[in-house]
This record gives structure tokens, sequence and C-alpha cells, in this order.
């Protein structure tokens, strides 16, 4: 552990790298004449967009040279990621220090949430980042768009869209741990006709999931995403898209005869199919636009476990989310703009453990209405139905506005509602209770953006809050004669149950300087306190576990001419809270706080050849995300890449 005298040295740092982040750094913030869409449901200008987002677009995912998708989120200001092991390993992403399960994740629109897993969660491990164009982050409750589990916000990901001349491009890399990694995408536009479709496949050595283990565990994916668009009149366009991830992730466990945690032989196969086939109805100028569309997600894991060199089957997981939507807008008239909806999903799911069978449904409708009363201030409001099979009817509300000035400010705020629907697994696994009410959250933000000099310079902050209620937690009851384990049908370990409340708060700052056309400084900070509220419980007053109160992501970019870019980029995590659980009772313990410095170069050698090089964790840090597993050292990699 480290010293009293290290760690408030580090607090220090932190606290001094945080007031320059807030002066001279760039932001996450998208440009002014970007459009953003999550927020709205439809192609918005920033400037317009109430509610605090970030974006990715390819240039930056390219820039970052990241495999994994978490990876390159954990650079975004309000977010947060753990990854119990090494690649593939599972990743939660938590925003504003929500939980994990209450991030919903669109791929090109389709919710790719598990319907399988206990809390309805989303598993970052095995999404990478081939065939991406686009990512936004959407911060906090946004369920009046996009339902239940948009409790703390939603992660929109959009493939490489079908169009354009026909080309492609193709990229080999190989790095420390045996890493290997191909990619390649190809598409283009003929008459009526569009296409894309690009492929990935990474394998990697990988490290030992057990931080203190000596056996590497390896991990390799497949995945494919693939778009195709059809012309059939001049005002209906056929819209199909297609997602395929498959990933194989050795792990460590708890093996006989000892069952504490240590190397062992598990391993998990994850697979994701993701479908989506629209009519989009009316010409692309028209005031009035139509959207039918069907989409469906599988996701299957299966999970081995034992000593190695004895493994066997340990669990078979299935789920599967079917959607019916109709979307349509409306320009009403100059600056005003409405978009509707209604829905009709179906979530099914089933496992081998408990084993458990169950299906739940749920119907929506939706509207949204933004207009600009006044210029340069657009008002949105929107409210949401859901009628669901196990809970009966909720509604949701949300209210944002945007203010941009003459003088290159722009204000904005945002208040919103969410709720998540008791899972499949909480509600009719064996542990589970039939009684149980929807999570539910309410979350307001006020951000500042300022802009100087033609956008050489920018800075903006953004105050949050956001209470989160009725949250689902699991009654361990050992005892089974303990009077609170009593509830009818339960098992002798227990039960879930609605007991615990949460409020997070905080601040995120970002800002921009363009030094010189050879320099800019790149940087976001985050200050987040996420308490357990819940009457009653031990930890009331204490944080959240598993979430730092601060994360300063910087990055110094040095351009040599047109053709190479060096990157130093920082990334400095405080302590954060975590269980030991390997004593009786589990102890609260605390995390060391850690920096990571990555090196990157890039150099465009001409004739659409394009070579580049990381260094991860240049000092060869030892840390921890989640208590007990292992994290990358220091690692290398060297990629080529062609387009034509």
């Amino acid at each position: 552990m480290n010293s009293p005298t290290h760690q408030r040295r580090l607090r220090g740092i932190t606290g001094v790298l945080g007031i320059a982040a807030a002066s001279i750094a760039w932001s996450a913030e998208q440009p002014l004449d970007e459009v953003v869409v999550v927020a709205t449901r439809l192609p918005v200008p920033a400037a317009k967009v109430g509610n605090s987002v970030s974006v990715l677009q390819r240039a930056d995912i390219d820039a970052s040279q990241a495999i994994a998708v978490s990876d390159l989120l954990a650079s975004l200001p309000g977010v947060g990621v753990t990854r119990s092991g090494g690649p593939g390993g599972l990743t939660g992403l938590r925003i504003r220090g929500a939980e994990a399960d209450h991030t919903l994740v669109l791929v090109d629109g389709v919710q790719i949430n598990d319907p399988a897993a206990p809390g309805g969660g989303f598993d970052f491990g095995n999404l990478l980042t081939a065939g991406i164009s686009r990512i936004e982050v959407l911060r906090g409750p946004q369920s009046t768009l996009y339902g239940s589990q948009a409790i703390g916000g939603v992660v929109n990901i959009v493939t490489t869209e079908a169009g354009g001349a026909p080309g492609g491009s193709l990229q080999a890399e190989y790095g420390s741990q045996d890493s290997t990694r191909f990619r390649a995408d190809v598409g283009g536009s003929s008459h009526r006709a569009s296409a894309r479709l690009a492929g990935e496949y990474y394998r990697t050595d990988g490290i030992s999931t057990f931080g203190s283990g000596d056996e590497r565990d390896a991990f390799r994916n497949t995945s494919l995403a693939g778009r195709l668009g059809y012309e059939i009149a001049g005002n209906l366009n056929l819209d199909l898209r297609g997602y395929y991830a498959r990933g194989r992730v050795q792990t460590d466990g708890y093996p006989p005869p000892s069952f504490v945690f240590a190397d062992a032989g598990d391993y998990a196969d994850k697979r994701q199919r993701v479908a989506y086939a629209g009519l989009n109805i009316g010409e692309k100028t028209a005031a009035l636009q139509h959207r039918l569309a069907y989409q469906v997600t599988h996701v299957e894991r299966d999970e081995f476990a034992g000593a190695i060199g004895a493994v066997a089957p340990f669990g078979e997981y299935r789920g599967v989310n079917e959607r019916l939507e109709y979307q349509g807008s409306w320009r009403m008239a100059p600056g005003y703009t409405a978009v509707f909806g209604l829905q009709h999903e179906t979530s099914r799911m089933r496992n081998d453990i408990d084993p458990l069978a169950a299906d739940t449904r749920t119907d929506s409708a939706f509207v949204q209405l933004q207009g600009e009363p006044v210029r340069g201030l657009t008002l949105t409001g929107g409210y949401r139905q859901d009628d669901h099979k196990s809970f009966g009817s909720h509604g949701s509300l949300q209210f944002a506005a945007a203010w941009q000035t003459s003088i290159g400010t722009i204000v904005r705020a945002s208040w919103g509602q969410g709720f998540t629907a008791p899972t499949l697994y909480q509600l009719f696994s064996a542990y589970g209770n039939p009684g149980l009410k929807p999570e539910t959250s309410r979350g307001w933000d006020v951000g500042v953006e300022q802009h100087w000099q033609e956008e050489r310079i920018r800075a903006s902050a953004t105050w949050f809050e956001r209470d989160t209620r009725q949250l689902i937690s699991f009654l361990n009851c050992p005892d089974p004669g303990n009077v609170i384990c009593s509830a009818p049908g339960h098992l002798p370990f227990g039960y879930y149950q609605n007991a615990a409340l949460a409020r997070a708060s905080g601040v995120e700052l970002q800002a921009s300087v363009v030094i010189s056309p050879m320099a800019d400084l790149k940087a976001n900070f985050t200050h987040a306190v996420s308490r357990d509220r819940s009457p009653g419980s031990a930890d009331y007053g204490l944080q959240l576990l598993r979430r730092p109160k601060q994360v300063l992501n910087a990055a110094l970019n040095l351009h040599f001419g047109t053709r190479v870019t060096a990157t130093t980029a920082l990334r400095h995590v405080s302590a954060s809270p975590e269980m030991n659980f390997d004593v009786f009772p589990a102890q609260r313990i605390a995390l060391d706080p850690y920096t990571l410095v990555d090196l990157r170069l890039a150099v465009d050698a001409g004739r659409d050849w394009r070579v580049s090089g990381r260094v991860e964790n240049l000092f060869d840090r030892r840390y921890e995300t989640v208590y007990q597993y292992g994290t990358l050292r220091r690692a290398a990699f060297l990629s080529v890449n062609r387009s034509f």
C-alpha cells in the first residue's frame, strides 16, 4: 500500500493537473457544426443539444490505436471502466458513478445488453473497434427516448455506413503477449445499392487473470459488421444491418480443493449476433418522414470451470431481445421538430444452472419536441410511457435547453428520469423476487462552454447530480433460520430485494488549446462523489465500490509536418474502494491510485500506406481496477495500414 505521504502527493498532483486541464487542455466536446444523433434520435447540430454528449469519430478511433472499445471510452469524462483481468475479461462501464448494468448499449440503433445476465448489463470485454465509424456517449438518465436500462446513460455505436466510392482498407498488427490483429473493410455504392463489410481477427496470449498468478489466459475474437442499403423508390429505402462477434477468453477461478481464487483452467465462449431490417419512408428533404424496423439481438455464453487440465461445463446462458419499432419525425416549422414512436419489445432468457426459462415484453410510446423560440435558444422536452408485463406502466420525462450566445458561450442544462426494469433473472430465478419494483433515477446537469480565437481555445465545465432509488441488491441469507430470510420461496442463500439508494454528484472539466501548428494539448478531468444513501446500511455515506473520485486524461500531440504525429497520453485514477472477500466478515479496502503513460506514433508513408506503433503503460505500473485481478504491464505494438 502507498504511504499517507505518497497518497497526499498523488492527491496534490491530481489537483494541479485538474486545474491545468480546466485551463489549457483539449476536450472531447464536438465542434459546434458537428451533428449529434443520440440525444434526440435526429441529427442535430451540437450547439443545439442541451444534454451532455461526447462524440468520437473514426479519426479519433484511429488516432487512439485502441483495440477494445472500453479502452477508448475510458478516455472520456465521466466514464469509468473496470476489467477483471486481461483482454476479453469481464468489463463494466459506469457513467457518472452509476452501476455498470445501468448503461444502455446500442450498435446501429439495436440494443445489445444481455437479457440472460443477472443484472441485464453489457460486457464490453468482447467489443472491439473494427468496423466502427462513430461512438456517441450520452450521460445521465435517458429513459424518455430509450426506455429501460438507460438509467445512467447511453453508448451508441455506429458502424461504417454503406455508400461512397468503392474502396476499403487493410490492417495488420503484432505486439507483446504474442498479440496478432488483422482487420479489413470494403464497400461502396452503385446506382441504387450500397454495401459495406468489415471484419477483424484478434488473438493474444494475454496475462494471468489472477493478479498473483503466473499462467497466461489467452483471448481470441472474431467480429464482422455489415450494412446494405437499397433505394426501392425515391421515397422508399431498405436498410439492412448486421453485427457478429465471437470471443473465447481464458480466466481463473476457485479450483478445488481450496476453492480460493487462483490460476485455473476456466474459460468462456461468448457470441453476439445483431440484425436490423428497416424501411425509411419519405424523401430526404420531406417535412414528414417515417421508419419501420425489426431488430433482434442474440447473446450466447458457455462457461467452463475446473482445475487446469480438468475443465468441465459450468453453465450455458442464452438471451434474446426482439423489437418492432416505428419512428416518425416532423419538421413542423422552421426551427421546430418532433420525433415520436411506438415500440414492442420481447426479451427471453434461459440457463441450465437454475434451470430457468423466462420471458417478458414491454410496449412503449414516446414523443419529443424541440424548438427555437428565440434566436440561439433551443428547448427540448419529451415524455415516454412504458407498459411492462411484470410491473405495469411507467412514465418518464425529460427537459433540456441549449443557449448559444454571440460571444462564443454556450450554456446547457438538462433534467431527466430513468428507470430499469428488474431483469428476468432477478424476477424468476431461484433467487428471484416477482415483487420487485423498477430501479428509478432523477438527474440534472448544467454546463458552460466557451470558445476563443476561432475555436483554437475551448473550455467547458459541467456540474451534475443524480439520485437512484429502489436499487436492487442481493440479500445474503446464509442462515435459513434468520427472521430476515423468511420471504416465501427463498433459497437458503438469499434473494433479490429493492433496498438501496445512491447519490452521485460532481463536475466534469474539459478544454482545448492549439498551441501551434505543430502541437496541441488535450485533457479532461472528472471529480465525482458516488455515495451509498441506503437507510440502515453499514456503508451509509461512503463512496460506492469501484468508483474513484478523480480521473484525469491528458494527451500532448506533436505534428511533424503533415505525415508524422507523436502522442504522449496520461491517465491518472485516484484510489477507489473495493471489498476483500478473502476474510470473514468481508472487509472494505482501497485500491491504490495509479498513473499510466502511453506513447503513440503514426507515420503517413504515402501511397495510401500508414505505419503506427504504441507503447502502453510506459513505466510498467502495477495497478488494479478489480481487487486481485491482473492488469496489463508495459507492452509494445506495431501495425501497418493500407487504404485502397
